[in-house]
């Protein structure tokens, strides 16, 4: 499993586009910041809303695990992958870890980087975050369980989809379009139980309504759902 590891580390090391996902996805979040920042009269909730941002790399983080199962194909590099361990399922345990992974420390970063922002904004301008402790460890502790599960979704998107535009369109847009709608239209019904909605109900300040548990729990759901079917699809793809 080890040298399964460190191959899928190497992949993303010297695959560009792929590493750089990450990173994009925390500086988007830093601009949604910026941006809404620049505009408001910084009060408390105008704080919370920014730090809240924070969750706008986590499409970013499912799209990295996304790209790391559907570039074997893209590149036909399946073969090559199979040599270091014949096993199919260990060879997508190794991306379901190192995507996971990935996305832990982006939700470190994304959290570090958006509290920062905030602290030096409103430093500058005089004005009282109004962030209580308990609530940044709220948004901290669910953006850090947010981030990984949303990488396993990727994973197995991509293991189920296998191919990489198809892929990236689907979840794009169940993500940012049909979820957005659904919730809309059945909130009461459907809403909570989509994938994006239990992300957010995730990384929420207040918990006193069980929101975040509810969310992380349905989130799994959907992470363990994929994974499995992606998994079944993916012991069965030639190899070219």
């Amino acid at each position: 499993m080890s040298a399964l590891l460190r191959s899928e580390l190497r992949k993303v090391r010297s695959a560009r586009g792929h590493a750089s996902l990450a990173p994009i996805g925390i500086a988007v979040g830093l601009l949604f910041s910026v941006m809404y920042l620049a505009s408001s009269t910084l009060t408390a909730d105008d704080a919370r809303t920014a730090l809240a941002n924070a969750g706008a790399s986590g499409i970013f983080v499912a799209l990295f695990g996304l790209v790391s199962v559907t570039a074997e194909s893209r590149h036909g590099t399946l073969g090559v992958s199979l040599t270091v361990s014949p096993h199919r399922g260990r060879l997508l345990l190794a991306k379901l870890t190192v995507a996971g992974g990935v996305g832990l420390a982006s939700a470190v970063a994304a959290m570090g980087l958006q509290s920062a922002l905030l602290a030096v904004w409103f430093g500058v301008e005089g004005a009282s975050i109004g962030i209580s402790a308990s609530q940044w460890a709220n948004v901290a502790l669910g953006t850090m369980v947010s981030f990984p599960l949303l990488a396993v979704v990727g994973v197995g998107a991509g293991a189920l989809l296998r191919d990489q535009t198809l892929a990236v369109v689907v979840l794009l847009v169940l993500l940012l379009l049909v979820e957005p709608a659904v919730s809309g239209a059945w909130g009461a019904f459907l809403g909570p139980f989509t994938a994006a909605q239990a992300a957010q109900a995730n990384e929420v300040l207040e918990v006193a309504d069980a929101s975040q548990t509810k969310g992380a729990t349905v989130l799994l759901g959907w992470a363990m759902m994929l994974f499995a079917l992606g998994l079944a699809v993916f012991q069965r793809q030639e190899v070219r």
